[in-house]
This record gives structure tokens, sequence and C-alpha cells, in this order.
């Protein structure tokens, strides 16, 4: 039996057109980053549909570009408050193959002005953005790259 893609949330995966039912447990990081509170977090975005989504903890939403990825696409996150952080995560989820073809990821405590911290290009499900620690309240994503797949986010996890 050929199974779809797995969607996650609260440690149980179901697969859908299947009935299956797994549990899932993310694997142990040992580097010493903090998983920080989706709790207090509010996210916008080029698209502002569904923007939410990037923050609820729940990989079965999402929020997308709706469109072919283009450069100036962006996804902002705001802490609620400002935090030292040094790394963003940026999960496909089931859309596996709409990750990022290229990003600038910037920083703010304010929301005006904007910190470049790392660019790069995400090749998978997973999109792990590490660098130098910072103190910021906001978070931008901006699209760099091109592609006929759209821009996919279940879920964006900040840590410190």
């Amino acid at each position: 039996m050929t199974m779809s893609p797995a969607r996650c949330t609260a440690g149980v995966a179901t697969f859908p057109n299947s009935g299956a039912l797994a549990t899932f447990t993310w694997p142990a990081i040992d580097d010493s980053h903090q998983l920080l509170d989706a709790e207090d977090m509010s996210a916008t975005a080029s698209t502002p549909t569904g923007a939410a989504n990037l923050v609820d903890d729940d990989a079965t939403t999402r929020w997308t570009s709706g469109a072919a990825q283009a450069p100036g696409q962006w996804l902002q996150v705001d802490l609620g408050s400002t935090q030292t952080i040094r790394r963003v995560v940026l999960d496909a989820g089931v859309d596996r193959g709409d990750y990022p073809r290229g990003y600038t990821l910037e920083t703010s405590t304010d929301g005006s002005t904007w910190t470049p911290q790392v660019s790069g290009a995400g090749s998978g499900q997973l999109t792990t953005v590490d660098f130098s620690p910072t103190s910021a309240r906001y978070v931008r994503v901006t699209q760099t790259g091109s592609s006929g797949s759209w821009w996919s986010v279940a879920d964006l996890r900040v840590y410190g």
C-alpha cells in the first residue's frame, strides 16, 4: 500500500487517504537551542491570507504564497517581546516541494529598522536557518529565489 505524506500535530501523524494513524516524536536536538513558545507570536505576510497559520503550532494548517515563488514575497513574525534568538526553522509540511528557493532572514527590535542576519536557500521540507544570537522582537524572511512551486510554510519555529 502506498501512503500519502503524513500530517503531524500534537505528536500524532495521520496519513490522508489511508486511514492510518501513527505517533510522531520530534527528534531531540542536542545543541542547546530552546524552542520559543508560539502562544504570544503573531504573523503577517505578503499574501496575508492564512498568515496566522505560520505560528499556530498546527502542522495541518499552512500559509502559502498562492503563486509561483518570486523575489520579494515575505513573511514576518512578531515574537510578542524582545528575545534572544539564533535559529528559525521553516517547515513546508506536506507540501515538501514548496520550500524557499532563496531567502534572506532579517531581525528587528522595533519592526522598522531591519538587520540582515543570513541568506541562503532551502533544499527540502525543513529549512533550518542558523545565525549568531541576536536580540529581536520581529523576524522577517524574504524570498529571493524563483520557482514554479508555491512557497508554503506549515510551521515556523523560532529558537533561542
